[in-house]
Formats: C-alpha cells, sequence, structure tokens
C-alpha cells in the first residue's frame, strides 16, 4: 500500500530571482531534493506538494520546477487569486498541465458544467446505477477505490497495445477529447467552453491547427458582405467587343 503525504511545502533560499513575500516557520530552505529525501527516510512514497502561499502568493513556479525533476513523487497544488477577472483561465491552464491535481482558492469558486454526449450520458447514468451520492464514481473491477498511481500500468498496456510510443498519461486523454472535438468541426469556442476556458486563446494556441477551415469558415459566415461588384470595361476589353462585333456583321 503506498503512503501519500497530504501536504507539503518546498521552497528555495529567499533570493532575488525568486523572491519571498513573507516567511513560513521552518528551515531556511526545502529544496525539491531535499523533500524527497526526506520522504525516503521515513517510507513516504508520494506527496501532495502546495505552492506556500505564504512565501510566493499566485506564483507556483518553483513548485512546477520541483514536480519537473520529480514526476513520480509530488502531485502540485497551485493557489490562486479568486478575485482576478481571469481566474476561470488560471484554472484551465493550471488543469491542462501534468502533475496538477486541485486549486486552493480562499473563496468558493464558479461551478463548472461540462456537456456531454448521449454516450457520455449514458456512461455515467450506468456507472452511477444505485449508488449512492456520496459513493465514489469510478472504481476497480475488484470494488477498490482509484489511486493516484494505479491507472499507470493499465494506461502503459493500453499504449503497449495500441503502439503509441512515448506512452501517454491518463490527463492526455483531455487533449484526445479536444483534438478530435476540432478536427470534426466542433467551433473551437464550445472546445473551449467545455474545457473550461473563459475564451479560446488556450484552445486556438493548441488545437487550432487542427481544424484547417476553421478561419476560412469564420470569414465567409461572418465577413461583412458588399454585393457582387461587375468588373469595369477596360480598353482591352472594349477592343475585343468591336472586334467582335465587327466579324458578326461581317
Amino acid at each position: 500500500m503506498l503512503t501519500i503525504d497530504a501536504q507539503v511545502h518546498a521552497y528555495e533560499r529567499n533570493h532575488p530571482g525568486r523572491p519571498w513575500v513573507g516567511t513560513l516557520t521552518g528551515p531556511a530552505e526545502v529544496t525539491g531534493t531535499q523533500m524527497v529525501a526526506a520522504m525516503d527516510a521515513v517510507g513516504v512514497d508520494g506527496a501532495i506538494l502546495v505552492s506556500p502561499f505564504s512565501m510566493y502568493r499566485y506564483d507556483a513556479s518553483y513548485a512546477k520546477q520541483v514536480y519537473a525533476a520529480h514526476p513520480d513523487r509530488f502531485g502540485v497544488i497551485k493557489p490562486v487569486n479568486a478575485n482576478d477577472p481571469k481566474v476561470q483561465d488560471v484554472i484551465a491552464e493550471w488543469a491542462d498541465m501534468p502533475g496538477t491535481v486541485a486549486i486552493r482558492i480562499s473563496k468558493t469558486g464558479k461551478p463548472r458544467h461540462v456537456v456531454l454526449t448521449d454516450d457520455g450520458a449514458a456512461f455515467f447514468e450506468q456507472v452511477c446505477l444505485h449508488r449512492a451520492g456520496s459513493e465514489p464514481m469510478l472504481l476497480k473491477e475488484d470494488g477498490s477505490m482509484w489511486r493516484k498511481s494505479h491507472q499507470l500500468r493499465p494506461m502503459n498496456e493500453a499504449c503497449r497495445r495500441g503502439k503509441i510510443d512515448p506512452p501517454i498519461n491518463f490527463h492526455a486523454l483531455r487533449h484526445t477529447w479536444a483534438s478530435l472535438a476540432a478536427m470534426n468541426g466542433v467551433p473551437l469556442l464550445i472546445v473551449a467552453k467545455n474545457l473550461g476556458h473563459s475564451d479560446t486563446r488556450m484552445v486556438e494556441k493548441h488545437y487550432g491547427h487542427l481544424a484547417p477551415s476553421y478561419i476560412a469558415d469564420a470569414i465567409r459566415a461572418g465577413a461583412p458582405r458588399f454585393g457582387k461588384v461587375k468588373p469595369r470595361a477596360t480598353s482591352q476589353t472594349m477592343i475585343a467587343t468591336r472586334t467582335s462585333k465587327s466579324r458578326g456583321q461581317a
């Protein structure tokens, strides 16, 4: 059984490149490497790494750096400013990054609704049948709960069978949905809304190339119309017209 620490903090010494905003009671620094060594010393397999708000406020760059160096040991939580007008974009962008597991906010965030296809709705209706609302929705075949790393082995096996190399992680299925939706002609604004983005900037950046007719379709559908313009007669067309008439009279 895995042992997971529910909350740890990692931080560097105070320096101009990443200055502290405040202080955190504890050592002068606890780097990612030092945290992993401390976890190994007491038999902790993994931990939820929370970017320390008192030191870095909403800047989670060091926590991301630690995760990049030790992706198999940490999931990362980032604080966000719930009053930021772009908070939904921040959350959506954070959700797209591997290793991120949650958003810590000081106020209740707005609920987000995901629109399902008929097949998707039927699937969730089936898995929730005869279950209480407090029960986990998705369980393993033996009825036990999925843990953070339990999906690694079946995902790797699926990638091996599907000849996907390098293997993808479970989070990549979100990108698969967005890519297929864009390729099937779903408007990028709709894709963005279902992914949790407030506008299409992130979707256009990552998936716009999969909708090659997107710009052309948008221009043809929404650009202003000025009516068809008749071509003006030029000296060459006038001469050609007169020549044709002369030949007809002859």
